[in-house]
């Protein structure tokens, strides 16, 4: 398939021409503030852009870290908005403290109503709190999402704050492979620990073939990683073959036996706040052509704040 391009290639185009997406991010920043009652912006959630359904969502006072604070959803529609479901959706470490966060029934022409809850912050960090409403009138359907992003800090809180992806150049990103594996192929990624900024995490990408993959210059391995991310502490290649190192991946070529297990195991530092993938890649053309191969991907996804980061094994 032409999808299933040289290894190499895959990596030009993955640092090129690809678009990594932010957690949580929009096409139009939100404004920050440290004043409340905050409300946010609303969004097309079906339907045309010019859905009748209008949503707010307001943060009534400062979600300060362990303190109960109230939080609301008010929707009407300028049209009849028969079978509409609105509702309240909280992240982790965020708690529901009262109220109920859902609401069903037949809006009227500009009937207004409102979710009302009592929400508490459990944990410092970025977070988005979001707000929906939604009419289905048989197949179709148009409604409107309402987002508040926020950052809960030790003794303070600010509304329209999301951390920066620092991983990429502006308007950068990185592209990864479909995750598959080859059934002729045993991989494995794993990931020691929670990446977190200024400390080391270890990852290994270990493969073992159930058939002889005997050409050095054609069996190529590598893990792949944002170019801003991370410094390289240490790394560890199968024995013999060719290596080769930059900012974006860790690649060896080298003949491998059936049954034979190999790996490439690399110790980083993190050194800049983002969000992006590393993925292990196994790619070995078959037949001497350049259309067929036996390829292989393990990918993670990882997030890094100040606050911390977490991985997720895809």
């Amino acid at each position: 398939m032409k999808s299933k391009i040289i290894f190499s290639l895959i990596i030009v185009i993955a640092i090129v021409l690809a678009i990594v997406f932010w957690r949580g991010g929009d096409k139009v920043p939100e404004r920050l503030s440290n004043t409340f009652p905050y409300s946010s912006k609303s969004e097309v959630s079906g339907g045309s852009p010019s859905s009748p359904m209008q949503g707010t969502l307001t943060l009534v006072e400062k979600p300060l870290l362990e303190t109960p604070i109230p939080l609301a959803l008010t929707f009407k529609s300028v049209t009849p908005a028969p079978n509409t479901e609105a509702k309240i959706e909280l992240p982790d470490n965020f708690e529901l403290v009262s109220g109920t966060p859902t609401w069903s029934g037949n809006l009227e022409a500009n009937e207004e109503q409102k979710i009302e809850v009592v929400i508490k912050s459990k944990k410092v960090g970025y977070y988005r709190l979001t707000g929906s409403a939604i009419s289905r009138q048989g197949e179709g359907y148009f409604g409107k999402t309402a987002v508040i992003d926020i950052e809960i800090a030790p003794d303070d809180a600010i509304a329209g704050s999301k951390p920066k992806n620092n991983w990429y150049e502006p308007a950068q990103g990185q592209a990864v492979p479909v995750a598959e594996n080859n059934q002729a192929i045993n991989s494995q990624l794993l990931i020691s620990n929670n990446p977190e900024l200024n400390r080391e995490f270890t990852v290994t990408y270990r493969i073992t073939p159930q058939i002889d993959l005997p050409d050095p210059q054609r069996t190529q391995m590598a893990l792949v990683f944002p170019p801003k991310a991370f410094e390289i502490v240490k790394v560890e290649f199968p024995q013999g073959g060719d290596t080769y190192k930059s900012n974006t991946q860790l690649s060896w070529k080298g003949s491998i036996g059936r049954n034979q297990g190999v790996e490439i195991k690399a110790t980083f530092r993190v050194i800049n706040t983002g969000q992006g993938s590393i993925y292990g890649n196994l790619s070995v053309p078959e037949g001497g052509g350049i259309q067929k191969f036996i390829q292989d991907a393990k990918i993670a996804d990882l997030y890094v704040d100040k606050y911390g980061g977490t991985f997720t094994l895809k």
